[in-house]
């Protein structure tokens, strides 16, 4: 469980990034003086490396493919992952939950 923790907070913190550097762009964007060839051209690295270079998506991405495999040994094993006296079906709902979290998670990624 514990590294579903860790993919978890990678996931949020990539997350967080990635919108935070969109409001950047839409801020830089309404802002920029189209008349100076240096603000034009600065804004463009600054969009280029956004859509090519940054990790943060390479960081979700890793995430993303981390609960996946936490997924799976759930399946497999999830007696051994929850010791606590729930029942069955409460495991199983846990499983269900992370998998609707993992589509909602893949799902952003792909929207970016």
């Amino acid at each position: 469980m514990k590294a579903c923790k860790i993919y978890m907070e990678v996931a949020t913190s990539a997350l967080n990034g990635l919108g935070q550097q969109a409001q950047d762009l839409i801020s830089l964007a309404s802002s920029v003086d189209l008349k100076s060839k240096e603000e034009v051209k600065n804004s463009y690295k600054k969009l280029k490396r956004y859509l090519e270079i940054d990790n943060l998506r390479n960081d979700l991405n890793y995430a993303i493919g981390g609960l996946i495999g936490v997924k799976k040994a759930l399946n497999k094993h999830a007696n051994k992952f929850f010791q606590l006296p729930e029942t069955k079906r409460d495991r199983t709902e846990a499983v269900k939950q992370l998998q609707v979290l993992i589509n909602e998670l893949s799902l952003q990624y792909s929207s970016l």
